[in-house]
């Protein structure tokens, strides 16, 4: 054999021991967006108008995401938030090492599946600026994913852990703004009790 023909043989077995290796890899884990650390304390400036250092259930209208989730978030069952259980709450979504969760929801209008509906998910403001909005469009069944490319890579949807407020609208179709511009809609996307609730839904009525 020459040495062209031992040095061609060479660099193939070298080419097919690199492809095993990188088939036998683990996929890289996909980090989620991160809330500002100062989150909790930033809902509370928002939304603690009586300051008592609480958020009662007439104050958290204004976070319709965090609003929710009380049950989950409201750990001694008192009916309110403190800074602490959202503290504890968005520790608990580091913890979960929960990278992009699938989200699917379903849109109904009067117990009707809504055809051709925009339904986005806006991180609450108070999260900070690093989570990304997730949009979709409900198909003839009312049914929509809800999409937000990994930065790191477009092909991987889905969303990061967090508080989102829900905003619906349609072209052509006047849709109230409790359900878009001031909307009351809000779920929290997370690695427990969310992802089993799958799809979602928002039933409007008007």
């Amino acid at each position: 054999m020459t040495f062209s023909v031992r040095a061609c043989v060479f660099g193939v077995l070298l080419m097919f021991s690199g492809l095993v290796g990188c088939g036998n890899s683990p996929p890289p884990r996909v980090v989620p967006d991160v809330p500002d650390a100062a989150a909790a304390g930033k809902a509370m400036e928002l939304y603690d108008t009586n300051q008592d250092g609480f958020l009662d259930a007439k104050e958290l209208e204004k976070a319709p995401g965090l609003k929710a989730a009380l049950k989950q978030v409201d750990t001694d069952h008192d009916g309110k938030i403190s800074k602490q259980e959202i503290e504890d709450r968005i520790k608990n979504w580091a913890d979960s090492r929960a990278g992009r969760i699938p989200v699917r929801c379903r849109v109904t209008r009067n117990q009707q599946a809504l055809a051709g509906a925009k339904v986005v998910f806006v991180p609450e403001p108070f999260l900070g600026g690093t989570l990304q909005s997730g949009s979709g469009t409900t198909d003839a069944m009312g049914n929509a994913n809800i999409a937000s490319p990994y930065a790191a890579d477009s092909s991987i949807q889905g969303l990061s852990p967090g508080f989102y407020r829900v905003e619906i609208t349609k072209d052509g179709e006047k849709i109230p703004a409790k359900y878009n511009t001031e909307t009351t809609l809000g779920t929290e996307i997370s690695g427990g009790w969310e992802a089993k609730r799958n799809p979602l839904t928002f039933e409007l009525q008007y």
